[in-house]
Protein backbone atom coordinates (compact mmCIF):
# COMPACT_ATOMS: atom_id res chain seq x y z
CA UNK A 1 0.00 0.00 0.00
CA UNK A 2 1.87 3.35 -0.74
CA UNK A 3 0.04 6.33 0.72
CA UNK A 4 0.53 10.38 0.08
CA UNK A 5 -0.70 13.14 0.59
CA UNK A 6 -2.68 15.98 -0.94
CA UNK A 7 -0.72 18.98 0.30
CA UNK A 8 2.46 17.75 1.99
CA UNK A 9 3.70 16.38 -1.69
CA UNK A 10 7.57 15.06 -0.35
CA UNK A 11 5.09 12.85 1.98
CA UNK A 12 5.33 9.20 0.94
CA UNK A 13 4.78 5.61 2.64
CA UNK A 14 4.55 2.41 2.25
CA UNK A 15 3.34 -0.26 4.16
CA UNK A 16 2.24 -3.82 3.90
CA UNK A 17 -1.25 -4.61 5.56
CA UNK A 18 -3.92 -6.25 6.49
CA UNK A 19 -7.74 -6.12 5.74
CA UNK A 20 -9.66 -5.06 8.74
CA UNK A 21 -6.63 -4.25 11.24
CA UNK A 22 -5.41 -0.50 12.21
CA UNK A 23 -2.32 0.91 10.70
CA UNK A 24 -0.55 3.68 11.28
CA UNK A 25 0.32 7.12 8.60
CA UNK A 26 3.58 7.91 9.51
CA UNK A 27 3.79 10.17 12.29
CA UNK A 28 0.67 11.15 12.08
CA UNK A 29 -1.93 11.43 14.29
CA UNK A 30 -4.09 9.36 11.27
CA UNK A 31 -4.54 5.59 11.06
CA UNK A 32 -6.26 3.68 8.43
CA UNK A 33 -8.15 0.38 8.04
CA UNK A 34 -9.10 -1.52 4.88
CA UNK A 35 -12.65 -2.75 5.17
CA UNK A 36 -14.02 -3.33 2.41
CA UNK A 37 -12.36 -5.02 -0.72
CA UNK A 38 -14.82 -5.68 -3.72
CA UNK A 39 -12.82 -7.16 -6.89
CA UNK A 40 -14.37 -5.85 -10.18
CA UNK A 41 -15.60 -2.50 -8.44
CA UNK A 42 -18.11 -0.46 -10.04
CA UNK A 43 -20.61 2.01 -9.39
CA UNK A 44 -24.17 0.51 -10.13
CA UNK A 45 -27.65 3.04 -11.34
CA UNK A 46 -28.78 4.06 -7.82
CA UNK A 47 -25.38 4.91 -7.48
CA UNK A 48 -24.32 1.96 -4.87
CA UNK A 49 -20.72 0.35 -5.34
CA UNK A 50 -21.16 -3.19 -6.39
CA UNK A 51 -18.61 -5.46 -7.87
CA UNK A 52 -20.06 -7.04 -11.00
CA UNK A 53 -17.88 -10.27 -10.64
CA UNK A 54 -15.68 -11.72 -9.11
CA UNK A 55 -12.78 -11.70 -10.95
CA UNK A 56 -10.13 -9.15 -10.00
CA UNK A 57 -10.62 -6.73 -13.16
CA UNK A 58 -11.04 -3.40 -11.25
CA UNK A 59 -9.67 -4.55 -7.76
CA UNK A 60 -10.36 -1.89 -5.10
CA UNK A 61 -10.61 -1.56 -1.15
CA UNK A 62 -12.50 0.86 0.90
CA UNK A 63 -10.20 2.49 3.37
CA UNK A 64 -11.64 4.00 6.26
CA UNK A 65 -9.45 6.65 7.93
CA UNK A 66 -9.39 7.82 11.60
CA UNK A 67 -8.03 11.04 13.12
CA UNK A 68 -7.07 9.57 16.89
CA UNK A 69 -10.37 8.02 18.02
CA UNK A 70 -12.81 10.04 15.70
CA UNK A 71 -13.46 8.64 11.41
CA UNK A 72 -12.13 11.31 9.40
CA UNK A 73 -12.79 9.95 5.86
CA UNK A 74 -13.95 6.98 4.15
CA UNK A 75 -11.83 6.66 0.67
CA UNK A 76 -10.84 4.01 -1.44
CA UNK A 77 -7.38 2.41 -2.65
CA UNK A 78 -7.31 1.15 -6.52
CA UNK A 79 -4.85 -1.26 -7.55
CA UNK A 80 -3.44 -0.98 -11.26
CA UNK A 81 -4.82 2.93 -11.66
CA UNK A 82 -2.59 5.99 -11.08
CA UNK A 83 -5.03 8.40 -10.00
CA UNK A 84 -4.76 9.06 -6.70
CA UNK A 85 -8.40 9.39 -4.66
CA UNK A 86 -7.88 11.94 -2.08
CA UNK A 87 -9.67 11.78 1.49
CA UNK A 88 -12.10 15.05 1.86
CA UNK A 89 -10.79 15.65 5.96
CA UNK A 90 -7.06 13.79 5.64
CA UNK A 91 -5.86 14.75 2.12
CA UNK A 92 -4.05 11.35 2.22
CA UNK A 93 -4.26 9.29 -1.08
CA UNK A 94 -4.16 5.52 -0.72
CA UNK A 95 -2.98 2.88 -4.05
CA UNK A 96 -2.74 -0.44 -3.70
CA UNK A 97 0.64 -2.01 -4.93
CA UNK A 98 -0.01 -5.71 -4.86
CA UNK A 99 -2.54 -7.83 -3.06
CA UNK A 100 -3.77 -11.54 -2.55
CA UNK A 101 -6.86 -12.99 -4.12
CA UNK A 102 -7.72 -16.36 -3.98
CA UNK A 103 -4.13 -18.09 -2.96
CA UNK A 104 -2.51 -15.95 -5.82
CA UNK A 105 -0.70 -12.98 -5.81
CA UNK A 106 -1.77 -10.16 -7.77
CA UNK A 107 1.10 -7.44 -8.79
CA UNK A 108 4.21 -6.64 -9.96
CA UNK A 109 6.83 -9.59 -8.82
CA UNK A 110 8.94 -9.28 -5.70
CA UNK A 111 5.89 -6.14 -5.23
CA UNK A 112 5.00 -6.71 -1.00
CA UNK A 113 0.87 -7.90 -0.99
CA UNK A 114 -1.29 -4.88 0.81
CA UNK A 115 -4.00 -6.83 1.93
CA UNK A 116 -5.16 -10.41 2.10
CA UNK A 117 -9.07 -9.85 0.31
CA UNK A 118 -10.05 -13.07 1.78
CA UNK A 119 -10.73 -11.23 4.94
CA UNK A 120 -12.82 -8.77 3.53
CA UNK A 121 -15.99 -7.63 5.50
CA UNK A 122 -18.90 -6.47 3.18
Amino acid sequence: MAITHRVFLDFHDTLTVTMNERHVVGDTEYTFEMVEFYPDFAIDTNKAVTSVSDEPANPAFKVAVFEGKEKADDTWAFYGIDIPHYGRKSYLAFKVLAFEYRGEHIGKAGDTPAATSEEKQQ
